[in-house]
């Protein structure tokens, strides 16, 4: 709904902090990973995306990621996008995001950020445990 978008969309922009758990966190980024496709390909044709709700615009977001293997379809999403960095959460893991680019990670498992590289292809990953901090740029 847009007019519920929008008003997120305010409130998050006027200082309101948001959190998100399981498909919370998905829906945070510009670019939504919808969970339907094919998980066991690295194939953007097989990546379904739509619409998220746009408070972070720089990178996709997908959850749960270590535990459920996620990470064909992170890979297979950020080939189809145009954003240049896709971060997997894993369960009982934060990524706390200040000012849209400096994130720091909290919690008991990890968080892998890919970023591409000069093809659609090529990535650099960087995997991320309790107190690292990077910035999604």
């Amino acid at each position: 709904d847009p007019e519920i978008r929008q008003a997120i969309l305010k409130s998050y922009h006027n200082g309101v902090v948001y959190a998100g758990f399981s498909a919370g966190t998905a829906a945070a980024s510009k670019t939504m990973i919808t969970g339907r496709g094919d998980e066991t390909k690295i194939d953007p044709s097989e990546s379904a995306i739509a619409e998220g709700l746009g408070l972070v615009t720089q990178f996709i977001v997908d959850q749960h990621f270590i535990a459920r293997k996620r990470q064909n379809r992170l890979m297979s999403a950020l080939m189809k996008s145009e954003e240049k960095l896709a971060v997997g959460i894993d369960e009982a893991t934060a990524l706390v995001v200040e000012d849209g680019v400096k994130g720091t990670v909290f919690g008991a498992s990890y968080v892998m950020l890919f970023r591409k590289l000069n093809s659609e292809r090529e990535f650099a990953i960087s995997l991320l445990k309790n107190g690292d901090t990077v910035y999604l740029q």
